[in-house]
């Protein structure tokens, strides 16, 4: 489900539970691949278990970039061959209440089917700044770009462009910057990345540091699995890293939300520069809502009144992604596990209808967080990459083998797929070294992209 079903609901989540109503709009629907037809089928029902009586139906469809509508109960019409993503949306009126459901479906795609906007950028001491497409795609082929440029404290946009593979702009000195691009393909696939960028002047050269940060957020409510890789050139080397945490390293992990504030130095003769970061909740209004997940309603009954809720964990097999539901009240706790099905990566609304012996139905929303790397497999191939110490404690050692003949990037992934760390491997390079001290207990990824195709894959234990 696209983000206006996310807003439709947000004004409730801090309740816990959604005020309950008569109706309920709902549909599923079949995708005939061989007439390449779309059959849609109105499920809709009353939420007290009662016989609705649906007086009207009205759909609207949007693939393609056109958009239809339908009167009848249950509509079906050819696609003409679209591959994509098509939204579509329910309104019925009965005798007793409106409801509308909206939801995405994808034809022809698969979660394996991703393209993934990327750029890197270079400037000159004047702040002219290149900034160089990097996205790729699986499904589809690029065509569009749009570039969007705001200022970090107030959020101002001072530039927008679109249909630029690769922007040239000057920024101000003594800046922060958030530069964003989003980038489509032809088959309806839509992705976003963002940088931020520090423009700092200073007559002494020695002096001007270049930073790129990656600000990986958390992936459930509550969660501590946010990060912040740092990345600073220029200025004259060795750095000096104080966080408002404590943490004196370059990079820190196992972050709840919130702000992060760090002070880095150079040499004495050149003055501390800061840098403010914000981790951010899944539901935050930056996180883009991409899908919601259902499933049948669970019959159960807790034996307590549920005071709260959280999402404990998630984990991800194939198109299917298991969620641990834990609920609280009166000293007592209960947990659901309950699988849903899913067809796109991104941030995702998900719902649980809980039914206490065919009772009242009481609905309860969460948000969580499904990335690419989720439910990936150490690889199996005979590679000549080794890891060491495993488990490993304060830094984890990869050899290569033999020397690297090209820019690989090195990234270590969490157990439910959030990105932590991310390195720039530099051509003839045969060992690396990760401070990994920061990190919790637990078994991570750690995955090795050549950028020829080639990716290896190996788990290691902290």
């Amino acid at each position: 489900m696209k983000k206006l079903f996310a807003i439709l609901f947000f004004v409730v989540v801090t309740t816990n539970v959604f005020s309950q109503v008569n109706c309920q709009a709902y549909f599923t629907y079949n995708y005939n691949p061989a007439s390449g037809t779309l059959e849609l089928f109105n499920n809709s029902y009353n939420v007290d278990s009662t016989q609705i009586n649906i007086t009207s139906s009205f759909w609207t469809v949007q693939y393609g970039g056109a958009s239809y509508t339908f009167t009848t109960l249950n509509p079906a019409f050819p696609l003409n061959g679209f591959t994509g993503t098509a939204t579509v949306c329910l309104t019925i009126n009965s005798l007793l209440c409106q409801s509308t459901w909206c939801d995405t479906i994808n034809i022809g795609t698969n979660p394996t089917d991703t393209c993934t906007a990327a750029f890197t950028y270079q400037s000159d001491i004047a702040h002219n700044y290149t900034f160089t497409d990097q996205s790729s795609t699986t499904i589809g082929n690029i065509n569009s770009w749009w570039w969007v440029i705001t200022i970090a404290n107030t959020g101002a946009t001072i530039y927008s462009t679109n249909n630029y593979q690769n922007l040239n702009y000057q920024l101000p000195a003594n800046e922060t910057y958030n530069v964003c691009l989003t980038m489509g393909t032809d088959a309806g696939c839509t992705s976003n990345y963002c940088q931020t960028v520090y423009v700092q002047d200073s007559n002494n050269t020695n002096c001007q540091l270049s930073i790129n940060a990656i600000v990986n957020h958390v992936s459930v409510i509550g969660g501590n699995d946010g990060s912040i890789d740092l990345t600073v050139t220029g200025g004259t080397p060795p750095y000096t890293f104080n966080w408002n945490t404590g943490a004196t390293t370059e990079d820190v992990n196992n972050l709840y939300s919130g702000i992060y504030i760090v002070s880095i130095s150079t040499v004495p003769a050149c003055p501390a520069v800061t840098y403010t970061f914000q981790i951010l909740e899944p539901y935050d209004s930056l996180n883009i809502i991409v899908d919601t997940l259902i499933t049948n309603p669970i019959d159960t009954c807790f034996g307590f009144v549920v005071d709260s809720f959280y999402i404990a964990s998630i984990s991800v097999s194939g198109n299917l992604v298991t969620v641990e539901w834990v609920f609280v009240g009166g000293g007592l706790i209960s947990t659901i596990s309950v699988t849903y099905t899913y067809s796109i990566y991104g941030n995702q609304v998900v719902v649980l209808d809980v039914i206490c012996g065919g009772k009242s139905v009481t609905t309860y929303m969460s948000y969580i967080y499904i990335s690419q790397a989720m439910g990936v497999s150490e690889t199996t191939a005979n590679d000549q990459i080794s890891l060491y110490p495993n488990p490993a404690s304060d830094f984890i050692n990869i050899n290569f083998g033999t020397q690297t003949k090209q820019t690989s990037t090195l990234k270590i992934f969490t157990n439910t797929g959030q990105q932590i760390v991310s390195k720039t491997i530099a051509p003839n390079t045969n060992h690396v070294e990760i401070n990994v001290a920061n990190l919790s207990t637990g078994f991570y990824f750690l995955q090795i992209d050549s950028g020829n195709g080639n990716v290896l894959v190996k788990k290691f234990i902290k």
